[in-house]
């Protein structure tokens, strides 16, 4: 609908954030499109449980957690690769974050893009601490990674996700300062 989009245009609004599978209201389209359609405004309104989690991050107004940007996926990514590097990267992201917590001062400001390919991900990748630009649908499987806005590495092959996941490993290491009392550091 060209009148939503136009509304919405000054807003990033990536589809994969408003809901997927079961969690999907299947209201919240008809309800844009209501108000675009007749010029009403809408509110928009969040539960307590994601308040906390993901909305005061992303407003920057308090960090709990690496800020992962992905891709949601279009027509380049609709085999399951991109979807699975993807989760197994977020999924180790959020494993590690306790520990990263306890020992690294100021992870939770880490930002980390995830991206499905070359299209959107090389830019997303450089904004963020570290990013990956995965392979799309049917492309080779190679994926550059950038770190801190510069291109450091591209890897190949079948263990990208394992690969990038010591990157961000070694990231955190090398950018986060160790707490007092961790890594050897007196307390």
């Amino acid at each position: 609908h060209p009148a939503c989009a136009e509304a919405l245009a000054k807003y990033r609004i990536n589809p994969g954030n408003v809901g997927r599978g079961s969690k999907r209201d299947p209201q919240f389209a008809e309800l844009i499109e209501f108000a675009c359609r007749h010029g009403k405004p809408v509110r928009i309104g969040v539960n307590w449980g994601s308040l906390d989690q993901e909305l005061l991050q992303t407003l920057g107004l308090r960090s709990f957690a690496p800020l992962v940007t992905a891709c949601p996926g279009c027509g380049r990514t609709t085999s399951t690769y991109f979807q699975t590097l993807a989760q197994s990267i977020q999924e180790h992201l959020r494993r590690r974050m306790p520990e990263w917590r306890r020992t690294h001062v100021g992870v939770e400001n880490l930002a980390v893009a995830v991206m499905g390919c070359v299209v959107n991900g090389p830019g997303e990748s450089k904004q963020a601490h570290i990013g990956i630009s995965l392979p799309g649908t049917g492309e080779r499987a190679v994926a550059p990674v950038y770190e801190d806005g510069a291109k450091t590495v591209t890897l190949k092959g079948e263990h990208i996700a394992e690969e990038f996941q010591q990157l961000v490993e070694q990231y955190v290491a090398r950018s986060f300062p160790p707490r007092a009392g961790t890594n050897g550091e007196p307390s």
